[in-house]
C-alpha cells in the first residue's frame, strides 16, 4: 500500500448499531493521520438506492476499513448479502487495499445478529 503526497480517501465500513463508537474512533484517527474519511455519516439525500451509492463510495476509496463485530447488517430486498459485505466486495472488486478488523470471540449469530422486522 502506497500513496502519493495526495489526500488519502478512506472509507469506513461497519455496522452502525453495534460499532457507532468505534466508527469514531476510526475517523478520529483517519482524520489524525492526514487523510479523509468517508462513510454514512456524511451521505446526503439521493434519489438513487442506498445500496449504490455505499457501492459507489466504496469503490472510490483510496482504502477501506472495515470492522466487524456483532451484527451482519441491513440485507436490501432482493439480495443475498449485507450492504457492509457488499462494500467489502465492491473495494476488492476495484483493487483497493482493505484493512479488516474483527472484534475477538466476535462471531456472527444468525438468530440475534439479523434485524427480525421487515424494514
Amino acid at each position: 500500500m502506497s500513496f502519493s503526497n495526495k489526500k488519502v480517501k478512506v472509507f469506513i465500513s461497519t455496522t452502525f448499531l453495534d460499532n457507532e463508537e468505534r466508527r469514531k474512533l476510526v475517523q478520529d484517527a483517519v482524520t489524525t493521520n492526514e487523510m479523509i474519511w468517508h462513510g454514512m455519516e456524511l451521505f446526503t439525500a439521493e434519489n438513487r438506492p442506498a445500496k449504490e451509492v455505499c457501492i459507489r463510495y466504496a469503490g472510490e476509496a483510496d482504502l477501506l476499513i472495515g470492522v466487524i463485530a456483532h451484527r451482519y447488517g441491513w440485507i436490501p430486498d432482493g439480495d443475498i448479502i449485507s450492504i457492509t459485505e457488499m462494500e467489502y466486495d465492491a473495494a476488492k472488486k476495484a483493487g483497493i487495499d482493505c484493512l479488516m478488523f474483527q472484534l475477538k470471540g466476535s462471531k456472527v449469530d444468525t438468530e440475534k445478529d439479523f434485524d427480525q422486522d421487515e424494514e
